[in-house]
């Protein structure tokens, strides 16, 4: 690209007003310098504030019983701890006992 085609991508940029415009075109901005500060600044203060908000999650939702053990799952996994087991480690464990149990009679 040459020094030309920079500038003229530069000033597309910046004549953008909304996240949503840039949005649609997001293609014709490949390859621009993102370390020009005005380039950040123009992103940093017109369109990032008019981008929809997204909300992320990172990790897995646990329940966290009294004894300090936890298992994977929300609220609802509070019953299967009211149904005996004492642990995520002895949830797993006797899951894996009758799956394998399952695996040996459909075997036979």
């Amino acid at each position: 690209m040459t020094q030309e085609e920079k500038k003229k991508q530069k000033e597309k940029f910046l004549a953008i007003q909304t996240y949503e415009e840039y949005y649609k075109r997001m293609d014709e901005f490949n390859g621009i310098d993102v370390k020009d500060k005005e380039i950040r600044d123009h992103y940093y203060k017109k369109l990032e504030p008019t981008a929809p908000k997204r909300e992320y999650y990172i990790g897995e939702a646990y329940t966290i019983f009294p004894d300090g053990s936890r298992m994977i799952g929300g609220p609802g996994m509070i019953a299967v701890k009211e149904k005996g087991y004492k642990s995520v480690e002895d949830y797993e464990k006797r899951s894996h006992e009758e799956w394998l149990k399952k695996q040996e009679q459909n075997k036979k």
